[in-house]
């Protein structure tokens, strides 16, 4: 359910007023009950009632949440000159513990439009438009879909099969998971300065941002020492500040009488840290998500050499496993012990650990430009990211890891002693040490893709008039048409990552059409 209302108010054209308030409330519920029934007498009748009587079980489900909001807004500007906005809102979560729900976030913005100040204009008379920007804003957020709805409360659990009690099979009821009973809103600052320029009759427009944003209750599950025996739920004992930047500049013109094109371009960038975290810093391999001084989703993994080509080599190098031998990959020995671990696992001793990057996209960017001469017109969009490290599971890219997992073509490039120059390890039932995070499986996945692609005629309008039509248009359009990316040759190196450019096939679209407009 949702009510908004709003009402306007100029005051000698002069001063503008704007005013909005409204309530929000949504009520989510799921019930699902599910019975099974096994070893049914005939295969041509599906019914419950043919199945083996000490085989049945039923279960069922309830899930439910609700949130409440309450709002308002008020814009002001005084000649389309100084801008002000302020905004509160009042929200409520059931997702959260009851006495911590409901929690105000207000946020205020200005602006001024420089360009409108007679001095300037005098002054600075190509600019079209000249504003400065500014933001302070705070909002809440209860919704961490990868956790349950009521883990403030001590849930009891049901062992997944029975034991024998007094000559019976009966089942145990358990709390399995530690609650969370002061669990509340994740608090989030945001303060914001940018600047918009349009110049030469806003042929050219540019538009900046610089931003800093503070979550300072962060929620995240906490890593306990394993005698306390019970799993942790969300708690807001983390937080996490990121600074970033966007810019946007674009351009147009038109050429002669009916040569119109533009060109538009968009790069931005962030970084962030968790500044705090109050359960125990953990340095493991993979993707490591909250780990205080580091970005979030930071990958740990050894740091890849090549491969062992001989029993010598291997018996002359650092421990790896008592298994390691000829093909294997080989990890550097960081710390310079002899062994290859990962230390105790802590910020100060994490082994032969190396940070190879984090999977958070860096310099996302994308550009569109497209002219129309002569009822023709094209228009194409590009989009990528510059920078962003993803680890791959090693179980699904090295065949024999289970048992099934045969190789594909591609990994048929594997070391034996006549091939020694291999993409991947030799051939090892279980993987073996090869199976470890480390460089060698971790990509580069910078790309840049063609998204879309549109090419159109529009007929005379002389021609389409005489059949009845106001004006018709033949086109051709196509969704993810291109990528080129980044791919790991060998093994990556963090220091220098240096990568091939590959082109390769993903979903496309195509549609060729007619508008018609009568």
């Amino acid at each position: 359910m949702q009510f908004l209302a709003d009402y306007s108010l100029d005051i000698k054209e002069q001063h503008h007023f704007h005013v909005l308030g409204g309530y929000q409330f949504e009520n989510y519920r799921s019930e699902t009950v599910a019975a099974t029934a096994k070893n049914l007498s005939s295969n041509d009748l599906f019914s419950l009632n043919l199945g083996d009587p000490t085989q049945y079980s039923a279960s069922d489900d309830i899930s439910t949440w609700a949130t409440q909001s309450v709002f308002a807004r008020l814009n002001y500007n005084y000649r389309e000159k100084y801008f002000l906005e302020a905004t509160i809102r009042d929200d409520g979560s059931s997702r959260l513990a009851p006495g911590y729900r409901y929690q105000n976030f207000p946020s205020v913005s200005v602006g001024w439009q420089v360009a409108k100040e007679e001095w300037f204009h005098k002054a600075m008379p190509v600019f079209n438009q000249f504003k400065l920007r500014a933001s302070d804003g705070r909002l809440g957020n209860s919704d961490l879909s990868n956790f349950g709805d009521y883990d403030y409360i001590a849930l009891i659990s049901k062992t997944t099969s029975a034991y024998p009690f007094n000559n019976q099979k009966v089942y145990g009821y358990y709390n399995a998971t530690l609650a969370s009973p002061q669990k509340t809103w994740e608090k989030i600052e945001t303060k914001n300065i940018g600047l918009d320029i349009a110049v030469l009759d806003n042929r050219l427009t540019v538009s900046g941002d610089y931003y800093i944003k503070e979550n300072s209750n962060m929620l995240v599950t906490v890593n306990t020492t394993a005698m306390i025996g019970l799993g942790t739920s969300q708690y807001n004992y983390a937080a996490l500040k990121t600074h970033g930047w966007e810019i946007n500049v674009g351009w147009k013109d038109i050429l002669g009488k009916d040569f119109n094109y533009w060109i538009n371009a968009n790069i931005a960038d962030s970084k962030n840290e968790v500044t705090k975290y109050l359960g125990k810093s953990i340095i493991a391999e993979g993707v490591n998500g909250v780990v205080e001084g580091l970005p979030i989703n930071t990958i740990w993994g050894y740091q890849a050499t090549g491969l062992f080509s001989s029993q010598q080599q291997v018996d002359d190098y650092a421990f790896i496993s008592n298994n390691t031998g000829p093909g294997d990959i080989i990890y550097k020995d960081v710390n310079g012990d002899g062994k290859i671990n990962a230390g105790k696992g802590t910020i100060k001793d994490h082994g032969d650990l190396v940070n190879l990057g984090s999977t958070t996209p860096r310099y996302t960017f994308g550009f569109d430009l497209g002219f129309s001469v002569h009822g023709f017109d094209f228009s194409a969009f590009f989009q990528g990211v510059g920078k962003r490290a993803m680890i791959v599971n090693s179980a699904f890219v090295l065949p024999f890891v289970s048992s099934w997992r045969m190789p594909n073509q591609d990994q048929m490039d594997y070391w034996t002693p006549e091939h020694m120059d291999a993409r991947y390890p030799r051939l090892y039932m279980g993987g073996g040490s090869n199976t470890l995070t480390s460089s060698w499986w971790v990509q580069n996945t910078a790309y840049l893709r063609l998204k879309n692609l549109q090419v159109g005629y529009t007929l005379p309008a002389g021609m389409t008039r005489k059949a009845g039509i106001a004006a018709a248009r033949i086109f051709f359009s196509g969704q993810d048409l291109w990528e080129t990316s980044g791919m790991w040759i060998k093994y990556y190196n963090p220091e220098n990552p240096t990568n091939a450019s590959t082109t390769y096939p993903f979903f496309r679209s195509y549609a060729v059409g007619l508008n018609l407009t009568f």
